[in-house]
């Protein structure tokens, strides 16, 4: 079967325990980039994980053309602008449910034309 490459976005607590999950425990599931704005974060999340690729600016991650999915994790304050950034770019995501109380009327239309999955919670991810 082949994997697919997942993109996480943010690497904070939430972000972070997502990578680790991304990482090792979701089958079919390969993550091979990570972003995270803040300096020194991503490097030792990647690099106790095997990730190759990682950024500061997520629109450097979103470039990239070989990443099948993208997972957002940054605060929640942001996550408005990252999707819908992530969706412009063709991309899935997948984000907490508290993410649905970013969209207004008007948004929700947009993302879901974009084919935005939005999961309940962690426990989704692992198989």
């Amino acid at each position: 079967m082949k994997k697919m490459n997942i993109g996480l976005i943010g690497l904070g607590r939430l972000g972070s325990l997502y990578a680790g999950y991304l990482a090792g425990r979701v089958r079919g599931a390969q993550l091979v980039a990570v972003a995270d704005s803040s300096e020194g974060v991503a490097e030792p999340i990647a690099d106790a994980l095997g990730i190759e690729r990682r950024c500061r600016d997520y629109q450097d991650l979103l470039a990239q053309k070989n990443i099948d999915a993208i997972v957002v994790t940054t605060p929640t304050s942001t996550h408005k602008d990252v999707v819908v950034d992530a969706a412009k770019s063709d991309y899935f995501e997948t984000a907490p449910a508290t993410l649905q109380l970013v969209f207004t009327d008007r948004t929700r239309d947009q993302v879901d034309a974009w084919r935005i999955e939005i999961p309940f919670d962690r426990r989704s991810l692992i198989q």
